[in-house]
This record gives structure tokens, C-alpha cells and sequence, in this order.
């Protein structure tokens, strides 16, 4: 796992702020899936970057009120994948094959690629009022608005088409 963040904060004068948030990060698993039945040659090649874009602006207007305003975004890719491990190791890319009786799993790991992106746009405005005597009292209003918008995908192409869409399983019959 890699991560890198950088915070910056400016103050633009006494009452107003803007802040930035910036962040990478990669996890990686080279040998993704591995196990007792799944040696080398079955496991895929798992990266996972992220990123992290935030923007916030904060205001005091006076003493009895407080604007905000924060956007960001934020995305991933969930990427697996067979056929870089292939290239990596050098394995021959033949079909997946599982024997049913050893349950051993041997050939590129039958889904080669599962890619996800997924990313968010948001952002966050807020307003705050506290007058110091209203309608004989102390009272807070606050308003608000939210707006997000989540981008979600899933692409999962099988085997090469040379090597066919499927597993060979094997049988044992004594």
C-alpha cells in the first residue's frame, strides 16, 4: 500500500479560509487469490489507485453567522487481472482448468479481468445563523444543501476469445 496527502490552507484574511486536500494512494497485491490449491499460475494481478480532490471554503460574515462550501471528488479502479500476471511470470495463457477430485485449480484464474471504476462528485453548502437575541432568546438556524453524484461501473470481460469462455473441469472414474 502507497499513500501520498498534501493539506494546504490559506488564510485569506481574518474571516475567510480555503482549504485543499489533495491524496494518491495505490494498493497492490501481486499475487492475488493465491492458495494451497491455487498455485501461481491461478492467482491475478490486483491494483486498486485511488484519488482524493477536496476543496473547502469557510467564511465568518460577522459574529452571528458562518458560510461554508466543501466540493471533492473521489475515485477508485478495482483492477484485476490474469493476463498481466501471465505476462509477469511468463505462464502460457491456456484455458482455466479445475480437477473436481483434487479440487485443484491450475491455468489463468477463470474471470482474467474484473475492472471497476467507481468514482463521487460532491458537494456540501451550509449556512449558520446565530442571532445574539431573537424573539426574546437564544436560537441556531442552519440551511444547507447536498448534492453528490456517484459513478458506478463493472466490466468484466472472460477469457480471450481464443482461449474460449469457459473452465475445463476434470472428472476422475474409477
Amino acid at each position: 500500500i502507497s499513500q501520498w496527502a498534501m493539506k494546504y490552507s490559506y488564510l485569506i484574511n481574518p474571516n475567510n479560509r480555503l482549504n485543499y486536500v489533495w491524496q494518491r494512494g495505490n494498493k497492490f497485491v501481486g499475487e492475488d487469490g493465491a492458495g494451497v490449491l491455487s498455485p501461481l499460475e491461478h492467482t491475478r494481478d490486483y491494483s486498486n489507485p485511488t484519488a482524493i480532490n477536496r476543496v473547502e471554503y469557510q467564511s465568518t460574515i460577522n459574529s452571528w453567522s458562518l458560510f461554508s462550501v466543501v466540493g471533492g471528488y473521489a475515485g477508485w479502479w478495482s483492477d484485476y487481472s490474469s493476463y498481466r500476471q501471465a505476462d509477469k511470470y511468463g505462464f502460457a495463457l491456456t484455458p482455466s482448468k479445475l480437477d473436481r477430485e483434487s479440487g485443484l485449480a491450475t491455468g489463468p484464474n477463470a474471470q482474467n479481468t474484473a475492472l471497476r471504476p467507481q468514482d463521487r462528485w460532491m458537494v456540501d453548502a451550509a449556512y449558520s445563523f446565530y442571532p445574539p437575541n431573537f424573539l426574546g432568546g437564544h436560537h441556531q438556524f442552519k440551511a444547507g444543501l447536498s448534492y453528490y453524484h456517484d459513478h458506478e461501473a463493472w466490466y468484466y470481460p472472460t477469457n480471450r476469445p481464443e482461449l474460449g469462455n469457459y473452465v475445463l473441469v476434470f472428472d476422475r472414474v474409477n
